[in-house]
């Protein structure tokens, strides 16, 4: 990224009070022709600090797309006109695209070294990731120090969804779930998988017990997939595996005519005292 003039002067900067002047900044802090900059970040920071030293800061959106209108823009300000940028914005979304594309092809060893960076900071963080023989990426789990906390603590049931579907890949994100003494949401572990397959939910659990301190849950909660009942069946042996009650009534209001009976079917399951 070049800068293509320099001044940090703006007309519309200019003190308008007797006695006050437009603030300056040293030489050797502004911005120059043929200055060159290895990224929209560095761009950033060098001009929040020539402001800084003028007396004034700048911010920078925490979005992608507001950042670069930002960035861009402030350029134009510093420069006084947009053909004195020496590139536009429409250059920096292709830019972003090409690093993107990059990006898209590198993907799987950019996550695993994230992964292994955390691990690095904290050996309690646990992943593992399947690899083809083409060096694609399969099914990946992972956990941190938190999650395993969290299921020592709360891990007599697991609630495990498979709802969530990544486009861009056609992976499939499932968290594995459970709730805190305040009825509060707690994360035990995330998994990326391949396929909905019982030999894609067998290595899931399989991976979640080896993580995981102490015993298997007690309880394990799913929709009525029969892939994942098989694969229950043959991982946690000693779990009891229950339908969720939020699928198996969406299920039964998709059926013909039981539209009326609804609210009588909802009070004999939540409104009963007793268990006869």
């Amino acid at each position: 990224m070049m800068v293509a003039n320099s001044g940090l002067n703006c007309k519309n900067c200019e003190m308008e009070c007797e006695g006050q002047v437009t603030p300056e900044v040293r030489s050797e802090l502004k911005p120059k022709l043929g200055l060159e900059f290895d990224c929209c970040d560095d761009v950033f920071n060098f001009y929040n600090m020539c402001v800084a030293k003028a007396g004034f800061g700048i911010q920078c959106s925490t979005t992608r797309t507001g950042t670069l209108t930002g960035e861009v823009s402030l350029l134009v300000v510093q420069v006084e006109r947009l053909e004195n940028v020496g590139f536009v914005k429409r250059d920096v979304y292709n830019y972003l695209r090409d690093v993107r594309g990059e990006v898209i092809r590198h993907d799987a060893e950019l996550l695993k070294e994230h992964f292994l960076a955390k691990q690095e900071k904290n050996e309690s963080f646990y992943f593992k990731m399947e690899v083809d023989l083409e060096g694609r990426m399969g099914n990946v789990f992972w956990l941190d120090a938190r999650s395993r906390r969290a299921y020592w603590f709360f891990g007599d049931v697991v609630v495990f969804d498979t709802m969530f579907n990544t486009n861009p890949y056609g992976m499939v994100f499932v968290p594995l779930l459970g709730f805190n003494n305040h009825r509060q949401t707690v994360l035990f572990g995330c998994a990326f998988l391949t396929s909905e397959t019982t030999d894609s939910f067998v290595w899931l659990l399989e991976e979640f017990k080896k993580a995981m301190p102490g015993e298997p849950p007690k309880m394990i909660i799913t929709d009525q997939d029969v892939a994942k009942s098989k694969a229950i069946a043959i991982t946690l042996l000693t779990t009891f595996h229950r339908y969720c009650i939020w699928h198996i009534l969406n299920k039964i209001t998709e059926k013909p005519g039981i539209g009326e009976c609804v609210s009588k079917m909802c009070k004999c399951i939540w409104g009963m005292d007793t268990k006869e």
